[in-house]
């Protein structure tokens, strides 16, 4: 008979928004969680059994935590074409691009990517100066589109909190689809040893 309780871990591994790095980890909160695994209470104690041979594992799994963070990432310039529009045929000139930037929408807050070759950039000052001119006092954020991943997997927990603890400079950009309220709190410590047991530098915590 199947351990329902292992259902997490598979869910896991098929996600492909989950890997690398950031599946060792989950797979090892997953272990904490469904099969009350013992990594001896420290964040440094569970980054040893899941580098083995790694140095200041505690920091390891900050960083994968950090990089996981939810946040809003424009989209990525491929190739860096000019833009530009013709004037003679439709759509955009299609050269290689000399320069570009991103033109933000100040109704929604989302960036996107323009660019130009040398014929083009006179256009492309005016276009920059002008979205610049438009910007509003108070811009809007837009809707976060990348990072989180482990929210799906771990709804319980409260990753807004945990993400400002691990970044201060963090930024909570609007979701399109509320999440659910959590009522588990990761607590993180300040060592990566374990000199200190008896705080807990990793533990799950009801609110």
């Amino acid at each position: 008979m199947n351990d329902a309780r292992g259902a997490r871990i598979v869910r896991l591994i098929e996600d492909p928004n989950v890997g690398g790095d950031l599946l060792l980890v989950a797979v090892g909160l997953a272990a904490k969680y469904d099969f009350a695994l013992d990594y001896g209470g420290t964040i440094a104690g569970l980054g040893r059994l899941l580098w083995s041979t790694g140095y200041m594992p505690g920091h390891q799994i900050r960083d994968v935590l950090r990089a996981d963070a939810r946040t809003y990432k424009p989209p990525t310039q491929w190739g860096r074409i000019c833009t530009a529009p013709m004037i003679r045929r439709s759509g955009e000139c299609g050269r290689g691009a000399s320069a570009w930037a991103y033109l933000t929408d100040w109704e929604t807050g989302e960036k996107h990517p323009i660019g130009a070759c040398a014929r083009h950039s006179d256009w492309f000052s005016d276009m920059s100066r002008a979205n610049r001119a438009q910007k509003p006092e108070s811009p809007p954020l837009p809707a976060a589109n990348y990072g989180g991943a482990l929210v799906a997997h771990f709804p319980r927990i409260d990753w807004r909190t945990l993400w400002r603890k691990l970044n201060p400079r963090w930024v909570e950009y609007p979701e399109v689809k509320p999440w659910p309220k959590p009522d588990l709190t990761l607590m993180l410590g300040d060592a990566d040893t374990d000199a200190s047991t008896d705080r807990p530098m990793l533990s799950v915590v009801q609110t």
